[in-house]
């Protein structure tokens, strides 16, 4: 079988580039790698850059990525009793190396690589601002890890398991829970996914099935519905009347708090004879369509079809806490935190616990045991899979014993 050899073109020059070489049916096809190197840096034997050059790992990477593509063309032509053409080769290694997006790939380390990643997504309407603020916030997390570790450039072939290890003992150094080092790493994955899919590197090492943070389950409060009522039926000053009726909006809508303010009359829709919300989500942009709770259609009239203004997640955060003291909400619960990798259980007042989020997780688990099916109640709140909607349900031991007991199995024959 023909094999790839790679040359340098000229060796007495100070600079020269690499090519490849690939002989197969008599012929003899020359492609230009666009890789320059001094020759001295170059091993004869194994036809790849020796170490002592800047650059090895990623020009190496892309060296290896040449190969791999012309051998699998070629072999695709064998397997298709044609042989292909030194235009195909040519047009198939220039899409390798991205020359039709106008990138010089082997420009790209990481952090270069993850700057572009990130202004991609800025200018795709498909990313919402939350999501982009978690890859800046990943971003600035390996450049503080390489400036306290002096390292001046971080290459794709260097995300291995010896720089899981360090990155992530460094993170939990600086006391960051279990549950933040995941996502960060989930996205270093993603980034890295990204970069071998764009013909980058074809280093795979970040791939380990234990290049991965095993997390804990957050313990999230929900409200019930005689909590809820405590809420609606409190006597309040204006602040914190406008930030309990936003609250109680999400309470019986289960939309995300970037949604909340879709929720006025104008989206107030007729279907069959029933009053019904239609929103298009922002972070999914899907449409959702829910029943419309008569406790949003008494806020509605209360204000006169008119809401106020939404005030801002931290502000109805620390007003709804409020709220929930007034309303009595001062039973304790438990509360597991992680911090620096490990993992303690605290009390706290229900009170204190609540937040925006608590909204989304109280219609939720409501719905589920006012008997409504799962697979309706993810066509509002959007969960993909059972599994992951089933983790939102926050019910207790006792409540699970309750409505079983009230399902016919339980009940005399």
């Amino acid at each position: 079988m023909p094999k790839v050899r790679f040359n340098l073109r000229n060796k007495t020059k100070p600079t020269t580039l690499i090519l490849l070489i690939f002989r197969y049916n008599n012929s003899r096809f020359v492609y230009s790698s666009q890789l320059k190197i001094p020759p001295k840096d170059w091993n004869l034997k194994t036809q790849r850059i020796k170490s002592s050059f800047d650059l090895w790992k990623s020009y190496n990477s892309i060296l290896d990525l040449l190969e791999k593509t012309t051998t699998l063309e070629y072999n695709k032509g064998i397997d298709n009793r044609k042989l292909v053409t030194h235009g195909e080769l040519k047009l198939v290694l220039d899409k390798c190396l991205l020359k039709d997006q106008k990138i010089n790939s082997i420009e790209f380390n990481l952090l270069d690589f993850f700057e572009k990643f990130i202004e991609e997504r800025r200018e795709n309407p498909k990313y919402v601002l939350g999501t982009i603020k978690k890859y800046v916030s990943t971003r600035n997390k390996i450049k503080e890890y390489c400036k306290t570790k002096r390292i001046k450039k971080l290459y794709f072939e260097d995300i291995n398991m010896d720089f899981f290890y360090e990155f992530t003992d460094w993170m939990y150094d600086k006391k960051y829970s279990i549950n933040y080092v995941d996502s960060v790493i989930r996205i270093l994955k993603s980034v890295m996914n990204d970069a071998v899919d764009r013909g980058l590197t074809t280093s795979v090492k970040f791939r380990n099935k234990r290049f991965s943070i095993t997390t804990h389950e957050s313990e999230n409060i929900y409200l019930n519905l005689k909590e809820l009522k405590l809420l609606y039926d409190l006597e309040l000053n204006a602040k914190l009347s406008k930030a309990r009726d936003w609250f109680l909006i999400g309470c019986y809508t289960g939309l995300r708090f970037s949604d909340w303010h879709s929720v006025c009359p104008e989206n107030v829709i007729n279907v069959q004879g029933k009053e019904v919300l239609h929103i298009k989500m922002r972070k999914t942009k899907n449409n959702v369509i829910i029943p419309l709770h008569p406790v949003v259609k008494s806020i509605f009239e209360k204000y006169d079809n008119q809401l106020p203004k939404l005030p801002s997640m931290q502000k109805v955060n620390d007003y709804i806490k409020e709220v929930g003291l007034k309303a009595g909400l001062v039973e304790t619960v438990f509360v597991t935190n992680s911090q620096g990798g490990k993992i303690r259980q605290d009390t706290k007042m229900k009170y204190q616990r609540i937040c925006t989020h608590t909204a989304r997780r109280s219609f939720a688990t409501n719905a589920f045991k006012a008997g409504m099916p799962a697979i309706s109640i993810m066509k509002i709140t959007g969960h993909r899979t059972e599994a992951a909607f089933l983790k939102y349900i926050k019910i207790s031991l006792e409540e699970n014993a309750v409505l079983m007991a009230d399902n016919p199995f339980f009940q005399k024959q």
